[in-house]
């Protein structure tokens, strides 16, 4: 989760940024295990929810890098690190075993949240 929270994830973009930029840039990153998949139907599907998302913690419809950068991150915070990273040290859980997550303490993360995107990108700080 370090690479993450630290900016690793903001994908490289140059140009206009947009709803619909954002929205291609996570499904090619996320959905492109199962082309099969990525049918008309399910794009549509797949927008409105990445939208939903994204809509549900800002108002913002124009995009600067900042904002772009903001609500990849938050895309991928809430539906990746926390479905499929985060909730992978269940294992642990379930072998028995004690675990902690130090990089999600809130004082880090509120850190890296204050942290302009120039600075986060390919975790430059």
């Amino acid at each position: 989760s370090g690479d993450f929270i630290a900016g690793q994830h903001i994908p490289e973009f140059s140009g206009k940024y947009n709803e619909n930029i954002l929205i291609k840039k996570i499904i090619a990153k996320h959905y492109k295990h199962r082309q099969d998949l990525l049918i008309p139907e399910n794009i549509i599907c797949m927008q409105e929810k990445i939208l939903d998302i994204v809509h549900e913690h800002t108002n913002s419809t124009i995009l600067d890098e900042q904002e772009f950068a903001k609500q990849y991150e938050l895309w991928e915070w809430r539906e990746r690190q926390a479905k499929r990273v985060v909730n992978g040290q269940r294992n642990y859980d379930f072998l028995g075993l004690g675990w902690e997550l130090p990089l999600w303490d809130c004082e880090y993360l509120n850190f890296w949240r204050m942290v302009p995107v120039t600075q986060k990108k390919k975790r430059s700080l």
